[in-house]
């Protein structure tokens, strides 16, 4: 089954590639021995852990604000939500045959995609 992207969420790049084990040693000063699975399997379970948190959030934000918000306007949040998430996603996606992914300077664009969900979520 092949997943289809909204076309809106393909031109968003997130800066990373994927790479194959030797390419990542070319690109990197860490050496194969040092990279360990484990950890990377953390990283995406606090990911996961983040995306159901906000996922959560957004169904219990009525509740926990104590406002009436429409469906519509939880529907256009959702919406919004969808944007910033869908384009990570897919690019992770189109290089899922690669085991490492290859992200220098993520910093900018991660606390960029963070500002814009948490403005989404809280306001």
């Amino acid at each position: 089954m092949t997943t289809q992207i909204p076309e809106e969420y393909l031109s968003f790049d997130f800066g990373f590639s994927a790479v194959d084990e030797t390419e990542l040693v070319k690109r990197s000063t860490v050496t194969t021995d040092t990279v360990e699975a484990p950890a990377m399997s953390e990283d995406l379970k606090r990911i996961e852990d983040k995306i159901q948190s906000l996922t959560s959030l957004m169904f219990s934000l009525e509740d926990k604000l104590g406002e009436n918000i429409s469906d519509a306007a939880m529907k256009d949040k959702i919406r919004q939500l969808e944007a910033i998430i869908i384009p990570l996603l897919n690019n992770l996606l189109k290089t899922a045959d690669k085991e490492y992914i290859y992200w220098p300077n993520r910093k900018d664009t991660i606390e960029k995609q963070i500002q814009k969900v948490l403005s989404i979520t809280r306001g």
